[in-house]
């Protein structure tokens, strides 16, 4: 089961109060892509495997983290919405939550209306169309919703054991054997990952990924007190030639 397509309309801080991302290929995949870069759903419907999330510091990257997870956690690992959800406080009083789901069989695609008042969240109506996976199935089917069967209403269904804040979804995820579940690893955004390798960090590989950079290289003159490598570095067009670590 793969989330590939996720939007929610009527959130903070985006433009347009709109989040969107995208998990599946617009160009055409070569065989040698395939397993390590993309996954292939059906015939010409690629998801990727990895995607990249860049700013500048304070640009968002950590919002977007954490509404992905929460989406993530309402529709794969079948959790309530409830504010302890990461998605929440990022929600306008009402939001709308779109999520295409490849799971077998079936393309699901969910549409829900949310209510986020000051003392409660919850599901206001869910819709679930869904598109068979056929031999035929293509990219241009999946894109357009005209395509897609009607297969589920909230306000049709006997909510009396549906409890307010659970996706209508959730009736699909009781019935797997298993989950294809999400990890949180957020944490792990919150630290300088390159001071763990700076020891045996490549000067080359510095200058790469920067073109920037004039001059980088590690000071052989370190201290006994001194617990990290220091660098010296200096860019294009700045005469200042600048000695730190990696913290």
């Amino acid at each position: 089961m793969y989330i590939l397509y996720a939007k929610v309309e009527g959130i903070k801080n985006f433009e347009n109060d709109t989040f969107e991302i995208n998990y599946t290929t617009n160009k055409r995949v070569s065989a040698e892509e395939v397993g390590e870069n993309v996954t292939r759903i059906k015939n010409s419907l690629y998801k990727l495997n990895t995607i990249a999330i860049t700013g500048k510091n304070a640009s968002g990257k950590t919002t977007v983290l954490n509404i992905i997870k929460g989406i993530q956690d309402i529709y794969l690992n079948n959790e309530s919405l409830t504010t302890d959800n990461s998605l929440v406080r990022y929600l306008k009083p009402t939001a709308t939550i779109h999520v295409k789901i490849f799971d077998e069989a079936y393309i699901y695609s969910i549409q829900s209306h949310v209510i986020n008042s000051k003392d409660d969240v919850y599901f206001e109506n869910e819709i679930i169309n869904r598109l068979k996976v056929t031999s035929k199935f293509n990219k241009k089917l999946y894109d357009d919703e005209r395509n897609y069967e009607s297969f589920l209403s909230r306000k049709k269904l006997d909510t009396d054991y549906l409890k307010k804040e659970d996706s209508i979804f959730s009736g699909i995820l009781n019935q797997k054997e298993a989950l294809n579940k999400s990890y949180d690893l957020i944490m792990h955004t919150n630290f300088n990952f390159l001071s763990y390798y700076s020891e045996s960090m490549s000067e080359d590989m510095v200058k790469l990924l920067d073109s920037g950079i004039e001059e980088f290289t590690r000071q052989s003159d370190m201290s006994e007190n001194d617990k990290m490598p220091k660098f010296k570095i200096k860019f294009k067009g700045n005469q200042e030639t600048i000695h730190c670590d990696l913290t």
